[in-house]
Formats: C-alpha cells, structure tokens, sequence
C-alpha cells in the first residue's frame, strides 16, 4: 500500500470522525442503548444498523420510554399545538368575561345612579314618567322617608362598584344592590302584585349577580371559583 492511499484513507477517518462529533453535538449527547454510542450509529454502524440520527431514539420527557426522533419531535409538536391553542381559548374567554362583566356593570350603575337620584328628588319611577316613587313605596306599606335612605346607598354603591381598588367594599356594594332588589320583589308579591311589577327588581338582581360573578381578580378579595 502506498503512502499516498495510507494518506486519503487517513484522511477519510478523519473526516469520518470529524463527522461523528457534529452528530453528538447536534444529538446534544443523547445515549443509544442499542449501540452504546450514537455516534457510532451515526458514522460507522452499530449492532442496531441504525445509519442516520433521525433513527437513534430519543428518551420521551413525559412517559420515560425510548422512542424514534421522529415520533418524539412529532410529540412535542403536538404538544406545543395543545398549548397555543389552550391559551388562545384561555385569551378568547378572558376576553368574554370582560366583556360581559362591563355590560352587566354598566347596566346596574345606570339603575343605581338614577334610581338613587329619583329616590332622592322624589321622582317618579320612569325617569320622568310613571308612577311617582313616594305613591309606589306608600302602596307597599313603607314610611316615604325610606326613599332618602335607600336612594343614598344606591348612590354609594354605585361608586363603590367603579373606582379602583376596595375590594372588601364592592363585595359589601354588591350585597346590598342584591338585598336591596330581592327585598323590593318580595314586597311587591306580598302585596298581591298582579301586574309583573317584581319582575323589575328580580332582573336587576340577576345583573347585579352576573357583575359579581365576572369580576377580575383584581376586584375580589379571592378567587371566586378555586381549581380542585
């Protein structure tokens, strides 16, 4: 054999090797127990006859178990899909809730702030048409004084529901909105109303509940629904 095959074949083994070290470092040092080497599995054969790192299994993160590369990278696609698609619809509920939350809001402050300011002015129950508050209260039995008491509170609460921050007081607004309506509905049935008029108070109870409900965290003292 002359010098100069000695020498390609030199070089060949070289470049042979010089191979097999970018295969580990891409492989980042992942072992092959077929073989005991990947890259011998890489390069120059191993009793598994595996030739390319796509072949060399990959120990799975999740379940502990020696899989093809191929399966492995299609399972941490798949896993990564799940995730972006789980936060995509974690973004469209959040965004959902607020929504709801702020139309439910918007709503019972309109009843509080107006309804306080009627209460107060003696009004009448429609804004400017209606009923007059005082002959409403008297029909179901009540001193017209109890206008100037609830009408302030309606007022309060209203505030109490919009500014930032106090969340102990929200939860002692929204009580109150919530006692306040059941108990306006319950005096109208005690009173033998025909005319639906318990309806009213009875929905703006179920808005006041929905508000409640919806919230974000940074307007309740806990988490409202805790995970199991």
């Amino acid at each position: 054999m002359s010098a100069e095959s000695v020498g390609r074949q030199s070089d060949s083994a070289l470049g042979r090797l010089k191979e097999a070290r970018r295969a580990c470092s891409v492989a980042r040092s992942l072992f092959d127990p077929a073989c005991g080497c990947i890259c011998a599995g890489q390069v120059v054969g191993c009793r598994s006859g595996r030739r390319s790192i796509t072949e060399i299994p990959v120990k799975s993160v999740t379940s502990g178990l020696w899989l093809p590369r191929e399966v492995q990278v299609e399972k941490t696609f798949s896993a990564q899909t799940s995730i972006r698609a789980r936060q995509a619809e974690e973004v469209r509920m959040l965004k959902l809730r607020t929504i709801g939350y702020w139309v439910t809001t918007a709503i019972i402050e309109f009843e509080l702030l107006v309804g306080g300011i009627t209460d107060l002015i003696r009004g009448r129950a429609v804004l400017v048409a209606g009923e007059p508050v005082v002959d409403i209260v008297a029909q179901l039995g009540y001193p017209a004084y109890l206008l100037t008491i609830i009408g302030t509170w309606k007022l309060l609460a209203g505030v109490a529901l919009v500014v930032p921050g106090f969340p102990r007081l929200k939860e002692w607004a929204y009580a109150g909105i919530f006692f306040e309506m059941t108990g306006a509905a319950a005096s109208w049935i005690a009173t033998g109303d025909k005319t639906g008029q318990f309806i009213a108070p009875l929905f703006f109870a179920v808005i006041a509940m929905g508000s409640w409900a919806l919230r974000s965290p940074s307007r309740t003292l806990g988490i409202l629904f805790p995970s199991r």
